[in-house]
């Protein structure tokens, strides 16, 4: 792989991943100098009635059984917002001299020869701020990839890969950028993310639902403190008027198909 004498790191939030994380962390780590794991004890500050409840079901000691261990920088803290937590990594990442930062969470995964691709092209072209890339999106298991609006097996919105440490470029709102200000490599990296962010339990997916950076884009979610106000908050939502017209729009009819292509397979975290 020609990376020139680049360094790459890569950042990786670490809250609620116990079922993903060391084969992300196996994923990446062969590809990158160093890995910053952000874990914090409690959820960001988007929902205050479960920031009060909700604590880390991620040990901090689960890193310790990947064979990239020696890799990784674990930064333990409390931030209110995702930005905040990833410009700390990115904010260590700089002081430690790396050249840029890949964005993978830990339930996001590259093939390993589009991991090298991309690299190889941000070398070749590394006067960017960010990079991005196309993701699939798979719903409660890696048999099902959700379409978007069109009918396309892919996510509409872009994914960031990778961002440029050697800039001033930070980030503004979760994961993403002020695009305005900064440059946008304007081609597709030949890397595509493969996105396990629906492929829990519903106990593991209600706990994110409640705590992430969306938690306030899905307003019923923030009703409850217990399970009764929970299952209440649920029951109101199935029946509401706008979910039932948004279930009968023919662009909604089929969001979840049968995927045939078998994306990840024969990789640790497929489920085929």
């Amino acid at each position: 792989m020609h990376t020139v004498s680049l360094k790459f790191s890569v950042q990786m939030p670490m809250f609620n991943v116990t079922r993903f994380i060391l084969a992300t962390l196996e994923n990446c780590g062969p590809y990158v100098e160093r890995i910053y794991l952000t874990r914090s004890e409690l959820p960001w500050r988007y929902n205050i009635a479960f920031r009060d409840i909700v604590r880390n079901p991620t040990p901090a000691s689960i890193i310790d059984a990947s064979p990239w261990r020696d890799k990784i920088t674990l930064i333990e803290s409390e931030w209110a917002t995702e930005e905040e937590q990833r410009n700390e990594s990115l904010r260590r990442a700089r002081a430690d001299g790396m050249d840029f930062m890949i964005i993978q969470d830990a339930d996001e995964y590259y093939l390993d020869s589009e991991y090298q691709q991309a690299l190889a092209y941000i070398a070749a072209h590394p006067d960017y701020d960010f990079y991005k890339v196309k993701s699939y999106v798979f719903w409660k298991s890696t048999k099902y990839i959700i379409k978007n609006r069109y009918g396309q097996p892919y996510d509409e919105d872009l994914k960031p890969f990778a961002i440029n440490c050697r800039s001033e470029v930070g980030f503004a709102h979760l994961r993403g950028i002020d695009e305005t200000k900064w440059r946008i490599c304007p081609e597709l990296l030949n890397a595509e993310c493969y996105h396990l962010s629906w492929v829990m339990s519903d106990e593991e997916l209600l706990t994110k639902l409640s705590v992430w950076g969306h938690t306030n884009d899905f307003d019923w979610l923030t009703w409850y403190r217990d399970m009764e106000e929970r299952n209440a908050a649920w029951a109101k939502f199935q029946t509401h008027p706008e979910w039932a017209r948004l279930r009968a729009l023919p662009e909604y009819a089929h969001t979840a198909t049968n995927n045939t292509a078998r994306f990840l397979a024969p990789m640790p975290y497929s489920q085929y």
